[in-house]
């Protein structure tokens, strides 16, 4: 297990020490993210870089080979979309790559078998699985980002209220990226909040983003985020705020594999580490590469022709 081998070395350099490690990484982080400042302020509507040893990055902020090769490992938080743009503007690792890339499980099916010595796959474990009865549920969408529809969200926003008690509250948050992601024509900018309305009841909602990275607010309640959010980032930085609060994902399957590693978060959950030797990925790749040559894309930061392919793949 070559790849499991370059992660455990990392590990044992500093015996693993979050503070030392911390320290290690606070210059490159810097530079990565001098590097991809536009992608630090695309998204920064899904919360700000998540600080910890784990080495939480959008793969969309590294933009030179040699940022990359100065990063042991990285906890990678990216959706489909910046996962597969990384792929393509990186389409080889080179063979004297050290760095270990950690890929959420979900995303196993995107990455190249070419990456397979360096990459690895994560899922994320809670440690408080139990949420007491009546607890606050937390809906998470995004609004007028081109990402969904008005009706779209509404009907997500349904089905959602469908799995929940009919007694308990809902607390709804939308989120507004200061840039749109994928542009679309805004004649109705209001359209989203009109659609929620018709299908909120009484004890629905909205509530103001601030309070999603307080403590007190998110403890012992369940949080669900939108669907087309997790095409952006699969496990953002505003996940790993909620998850460290005490919070948990509604509806999250965990994986019952063996871990090779684990790596403990925060006192409420840890990331379980996997190896993968094989990547069957080689016609899905082949339609990608076939799909972008034939629309033009050429190293565009979450290029709109990309991410219509990818969310119709």
């Amino acid at each position: 297990m070559p790849t499991l081998h370059k992660l455990q070395s990392a590990f044992n350099e500093r015996n693993f020490d979050p503070i030392a490690i911390m320290h290690d990484q606070a210059r490159i982080r810097a530079e990565t993210f001098n590097e991809g400042a536009s992608t630090i302020s695309l998204f920064e509507f899904l919360s700000k870089p998540f600080e910890h040893h784990a080495n939480f990055l959008s793969l969309s902020t590294i933009r030179t080979y040699e940022t990359l090769s100065k990063h042991r490992w990285i906890t990678s938080v990216d959706g489909v979309i910046p996962l597969v743009d990384f792929f393509i503007r990186f389409a080889r690792p080179g063979n004297s790559l050290k760095t270990v890339i950690l890929i959420s499980e979900e995303l196993k099916s995107w990455v190249p078998q070419i990456w397979a010595d360096n990459v690895m796959l994560y899922s994320v474990k809670h440690h408080n699985k139990s949420i007491r009865k009546n607890s606050k549920n937390i809906f998470i969408g995004v609004c007028d980002s081109g990402l969904n529809t008005a009706s779209e969200l509404a009907l997500e926003f349904s089905e959602f209220k469908k799995r929940t008690p009919i007694e308990e509250n809902i607390s709804v948050h939308l989120l507004n990226p200061v840039n749109q992601i994928i542009p679309h024509e805004k004649t109705r900018p209001f359209e989203h909040i009109r659609e929620l309305l018709k299908v909120m009841n009484n004890n629905q909602h909205f509530e103001d983003n601030d309070l999603l990275i307080s403590q007190d607010y998110s403890l012992n309640s369940k949080f669900y985020i939108s669907k087309k959010i997790k095409y952006i980032r699969s496990c953002s930085e505003l996940e790993h705020r909620l998850l460290s609060n005490g919070s948990i994902c509604a509806g999250e399957i965990e994986t019952n594999k063996s871990a090779e590693e684990s790596l403990l978060i925060s006192a409420h959950h840890s990331l379980e580490i996997y190896d993968c030797d094989e990547f069957d990925t080689k016609d899905r790749w082949e339609k990608i590469h076939f799909d972008v040559s034939r629309l033009g894309f050429v190293d565009n930061l979450i290029g709109q022709d990309l991410a219509k392919v990818l969310i119709e793949l």
